[in-house]
Parts: C-alpha cells; sequence; structure tokens
C-alpha cells in the first residue's frame, strides 16, 4: 500500500513538472514570438512604411483601417514561420502579461504598431480640442473646436486644423496652454448641438423642396448630397470624424443615455425623405395604400405566364 501511494505521489509530481515545463515552453515560444516581431517592425523600411502611414492618415480611426494592409508585409512572414496568427496571439497575449520581459514587448508592440501621440498634451493625430484664453487676432478662435494635426517641438505649439463658418478651413499654430482635449462624449454632444441647424427654416424648406420634387426616396438622398456636403460635412470635419464615427459613437453612447438616441432621432427625421410626422402626406399616403385584391384561382390559371409573373411581383 506504501509503495502504491509513493507511486501515485511519484507520477503526480511527473505530471506536475511536465506541465510546469510545457508551460514554460509555451513562455518562451510567446516571447520569441513577439521579439521577431518587434525586430521585424524596427528594420528601416518597415519604419519608414509606418511613418508615411502617419503622415497620410487623418486620424487613429484611418490608421487603423489602412495599417493591417501595411504591416502585414513585415508580421505576416513572422506569424507564418511561427505557424500562428495575429488571432492567436491577440488572445493569448493576457496570459503571458505578468512576465515582465514579455509586457514589455507587448509595449514596444504597441508602439510600432499605433499612430503614435503628439506633444504634452500626449495626444493622437485627429484628436478634437477647443481653443481659449486666446489674445489678439487669434481670439476670434477661443471657443472653437479644432483638430490637432502636428506639433513642434521647437516652438512647443500645435498646428491645428479649424472649420470656420467665414473662412472655411484653416490651420493655425496655437501654444499647448490655449488647448483642451474633449472627450468622446464632450465631442458627441457638440456634434449634435451643431446639427440643430438643419431645424433652421431656410434648411426645412430646401428639405420640403426635394421631398415634393422627387418621386422615390433614392432619388431623393441622390439629391440630398449636396446639401449634406454643405450642413452636415464641416460639422464632422470640425470634430476630426465622420459619419460612420459619429453612427457608431452615438449608438454605443445612446444605450446608457437614452437623450443621445432621441437627439439623433430628431435629426434624422428633419433630414427623412418623410418628415417622421404621421400627418406628413407621404405617411398618409403610405398607411392608405392597400395591396389590390387577388383574382380567383381558377382566373389566375387561365392567364398567360407574362401577366401571371407581373402578378406575382405585385402581390
Amino acid at each position: 500500500v506504501a509503495m502504491g501511494a509513493a507511486g501515485a505521489l511519484w507520477l503526480t509530481f511527473e505530471e506536475f513538472r511536465h506541465r510546469r515545463t510545457k508551460a514554460e515552453r509555451q513562455g518562451e515560444r510567446f516571447w520569441r514570438l513577439l521579439q521577431e516581431l518587434v525586430s521585424a517592425l524596427e528594420q528601416e523600411e518597415a519604419r519608414a512604411h509606418v511613418d508615411h502611414l502617419r503622415r497620410e492618415s487623418a486620424n487613429a480611426h484611418a490608421f487603423d483601417a489602412s495599417k493591417a494592409e501595411v504591416l502585414g508585409r513585415f508580421m505576416g512572414p513572422v506569424f507564418h514561420q511561427n505557424g500562428v496568427d495575429q488571432a492567436w496571439m491577440d488572445a493569448h497575449m493576457p496570459y503571458y502579461l505578468e512576465d515582465p520581459e514579455i509586457a514589455r514587448l507587448a509595449e514596444r508592440l504597441g508602439e510600432l504598431c499605433s499612430l503614435g501621440t503628439l506633444g504634452p498634451l500626449a495626444a493622437e493625430k485627429g484628436r478634437c480640442v477647443v481653443a481659449a484664453g486666446l489674445e489678439g487676432e487669434a481670439a476670434r478662435l477661443n471657443g472653437e473646436k479644432g483638430v490637432l494635426r502636428s506639433y513642434s517641438e521647437a516652438g512647443e505649439s500645435y498646428e491645428v486644423a479649424f472649420v470656420l463658418k467665414d473662412l472655411g478651413s484653416v490651420s493655425v499654430s496655437l501654444p499647448v496652454s490655449s488647448l483642451t482635449l474633449l472627450t468622446v462624449e464632450e465631442v458627441l454632444e457638440s456634434i449634435q448641438q451643431q446639427l440643430g441647424v438643419v431645424a433652421l427654416p431656410e434648411v426645412q424648406a430646401i428639405v420640403h423642396r426635394l421631398r415634393t420634387e422627387c418621386k422615390s426616396q433614392s432619388l431623393f438622398l441622390h439629391r440630398r448630397q449636396g446639401l449634406d456636403a454643405a450642413i452636415l460635412k464641416p460639422v464632422f470635419e470640425r470634430h476630426g470624424v465622420d459619419s460612420k464615427w459619429y453612427a457608431h459613437i452615438t449608438s454605443a453612447v445612446g444605450s446608457k443615455r437614452p437623450e443621445v438616441l432621441e437627439r439623433a432621432k430628431r435629426v434624422e427625421d428633419l433630414l427623412a425623405y418623410t418628415s417622421g410626422d404621421p400627418e406628413h402626406p407621404l405617411h398618409a399616403a403610405a398607411d392608405a395604400w392597400q395591396p389590390a385584391p387577388r383574382r380567383p384561382l381558377e382566373e389566375r390559371a387561365r392567364v398567360r405566364p407574362h401577366e401571371q409573373l407581373w402578378e406575382v411581383v405585385d402581390g
């Protein structure tokens, strides 16, 4: 019995040692993968391609949308040689971050794959800021929303792009002390406030005319593109985002704040083919429509094939 118990303990210890050794081997494999990826992206050619993409990208969203193709040229061969892919690495990363060396390599890899930050604000290119405290000719920018474009260490200032009502798009160099970063929620709130311009009588007059002249929703949306470019696009550009970002953030924030969805719905109704008002003529016409009664089966059996096809479509 004693020998049997000792044997069982020995086997248990052997299994434990084997498992520990296997875990260590997996950790070493993961460490080696990260080291090879970092080395690949630190090559001069890789850095040149990524830096070019950073300069060309207006914001982090644009950078992330384009980086897969650029990074894939240098990371792809490393993944292939190790028999894994990006998804495998991302899924296993949390299990190995307790290792200081792996955590260091993971942080470095993240830096090489990201848009990076600008200056003392530690903000990504394309972040929305609001100007304040400016004097002289620049005082007209106080309260205006702008977008970070670059940072000059020599001048200790940011280049900020503004979309002004009277001047259009302008870029101005401003000191760090005059700029405040806006949070995602603050950007969304500012956009929704400025989109309230669609309720102005002159804007609604244009929308009403388009509704009256267009016989279909597709034609209405096509002709509304000019209005969108004149009214909606400048609001998004002023905050460094686009309509896709707005739709995504509205949905995310609106899940916790119903008033956000209500404001977005109001803007949609004001610009829609139908106004959202049950009394609107197009709604009344839709409610009054009734399908034509189908003919009895014996009558439909006697019609020619092309007549039967049209009846199926109508029904």
